[in-house]
């Protein structure tokens, strides 16, 4: 009996709030978005060509795995939130659309995190898809859009050279070791960070580039668009093709645990997306046991 009777209620809903087909709905698109990029706008454009009065809308948008909308920055005339608990399918309260009156302009901003690399890896199409619930007519109804394809640009840090990668040292020398760092993917990045994890039988004491903060055997080195002014075309980020060297100096204190772990990483929201790790090391070649 409880089966029967949810399934008249399921026809009855669905015989309820049907495709109306009353108003029309358009979208226009950001050119590009990088992941950790900035935020980027979106328009939605709603219209309602026929003769009835269009209330108790809702529009619903959903967007990829890894978008997410940015609260508060919806506008357009009456037009609220009602949910943002889910960051990729925000929820917004319309005003009545009035029959072949100018059409709505509504626009959100929205920006890309970590999860959408996995999202496209995985097969996911990156478009939005718009609903608008309504009453018109003395009928619940809705109309659905879905967007063409938008492109999600992934940055790609490399670190492509390391001087002085295996340094042939005595006890008590200082040297220099660069690191080259390439963005070779299409996204650029607003910020990153170069990691040293090395052990106690060296110290770093200075780098030359960047926000250096030590913990221990650890050198954490952020980057961000005041250290990119003078790289590539000199726009304040790091674009595709664009490097970076940075350089520390070096004092070998033993003969024992002195690798290097170099890690360049970025990401965003407490996420790394992507990292690149290469090693460097200090050989003792000359050293003879005192017997």
């Amino acid at each position: 009996m409880k089966k029967i009777l949810l399934f008249i209620f399921s026809l009855v809903y669905y015989q309820c709030l049907s495709q109306g087909n009353i108003i029309t709905i358009g979208s226009n698109l950001p050119t590009q978005i990088s992941v950790c990029g900035a935020a980027k706008v979106f328009t939605i454009t709603i219209y309602n060509p026929s003769p009835f009065i269009v209330t108790n809308d809702t529009l619903k948008l959903t967007m990829p795995f890894g978008m997410a909308y940015q609260v508060g920055s919806v506008t357009g005339a009456g037009v609220t939130e009602l949910n943002t608990s889910i960051p990729n399918k925000p929820v917004f309260i319309l005003p009545p659309i009035i029959p072949l009156a100018q059409a709505l302009s509504i626009t959100i901003t929205a920006s890309a995190n970590c999860d959408i690399i996995a999202y496209i890896a995985g097969g996911g199409v990156v478009e939005n898809n718009i609903r608008v619930d309504y009453t018109a007519n003395n009928s619940q109804n809705y109309d659905n859009h879905t967007t063409l394809t938008y492109a999600v640009k992934q940055p790609v840090l490399n670190i492509t050279n390391i001087t002085n990668q295996s340094y042939t040292a005595n006890i008590g020398d200082i040297y220099t070791r660069c690191i080259t760092i390439t963005n070779s993917g299409l996204g650029e990045l607003t910020q990153f960070t170069l990691t040293d994890v090395h052990g106690t039988g060296i110290q770093i004491n200075s780098i030359n580039k960047g926000v250096w903060v030590n913990s221990g055997t650890t050198e954490t080195v952020t980057f961000n668009g005041t250290h990119f002014g003078s790289v590539g075309n000199n726009n304040g980020v790091f674009e595709q093709g664009e490097s970076i060297v940075i350089c520390e100096t070096v004092k070998v204190n033993n003969c024992f645990l002195v690798a290097s772990d170099l890690i360049a990483a970025w990401g965003c929201n407490n996420q790394v997306c992507q990292s690149s790790t290469l090693g460097a090391n200090v050989l003792f070649p000359n050293l003879i046991p005192n017997i």
